[in-house]
């Protein structure tokens, strides 16, 4: 089994997914702003702590990774809780660096690996927020928007060596989740209220997640290279008024 690369691993859904790649028989590299201890204690898995914002870091962490890379999963996000006008720059920099450009970068440093190590894949983890969203959201839903249109770009420009693949999440119990909710007078009634709009009646759970993504990983992945998989409970589908 070759090395799977997973950004944010110290983060909900980058630690489930770490620890899962791990069972299923990768090498794992984590890389993140922050330490796993969690990880970092396990047999096969090293960490690399690394700013994400810091693009010049990021390359020279991309050109020292493994050369039997074969799997990339950008799992790492900035939510700015910024609204749109506001003139805040720095928050919308940071965010295209980390929830768009990361990927860029990683990808670029190790093309040359995932073109030859199965399973010859990159995968995103993006958000419902690219199509629609809420106040105090701007940059986080811009940037989510980006990171979709850079999954069909890539998939394109990358094919046929290596398929690119965006899950859209919606409402998932992270703390990323819950700093949102924070947005609200009431943010135990705005979980509330959220959950009643998803179809299933209760937040996705980071481990979904990554077993999904593990079934994925033992599909044929050509035809879903530059998609983008809805995981969002329904939320799109559902009417506002509703």
């Amino acid at each position: 089994m070759t090395t799977a690369v997973v950004t944010g691993a110290s983060g909900g859904v980058g630690r489930v997914l770490a620890r899962a790649l791990l069972q299923t028989g990768f090498d794992v590299v984590g890389i993140d702003q922050n330490p796993s201890p969690e990880l970092e204690s396990l047999v096969n898995y090293s960490h690399l702590v690394t700013d994400l914002t810091d693009l010049n870091a990021l390359m020279r962490t991309a050109s020292d990774l493994p050369k039997d890379t074969g799997l990339l999963i950008h799992a790492a996000a900035l939510q700015h809780l910024t609204s749109a006008g506001t003139g805040a720059i720095d928050d919308w920099l940071d965010s295209f660096k980390v929830n768009t450009l990361a990927v860029e970068v990683l990808t670029a440093g190790v093309r040359e690996s995932l073109t030859h190590n199965p399973p010859q894949a990159v995968f995103c983890i993006g958000s419902v927020h690219e199509i629609l969203t809420s106040e105090r959201m701007a940059p986080y839903s811009a940037t989510k928007a980006a990171l979709a249109g850079w999954v069909r770009a890539a998939a394109i420009d990358l094919a046929p060596a290596i398929r690119v693949v965006n899950l859209a999440l919606g409402a998932t119990n992270t703390n990323m989740l819950e700093a949102g909710l924070r947005r609200s007078k009431s943010p135990s009634a705005a979980l509330v209220k959220l959950e009643k709009r998803l179809l299933p009646g209760k937040l996705m759970e980071p481990q979904q997640v990554s077993d999904l993504i593990v079934q994925l990983l033992k599909s044929p992945l050509d035809y879903l290279s530059g998609t983008t998989i809805r995981l969002d409970g329904g939320a799109s589908s559902r009417l506002s008024g509703e």
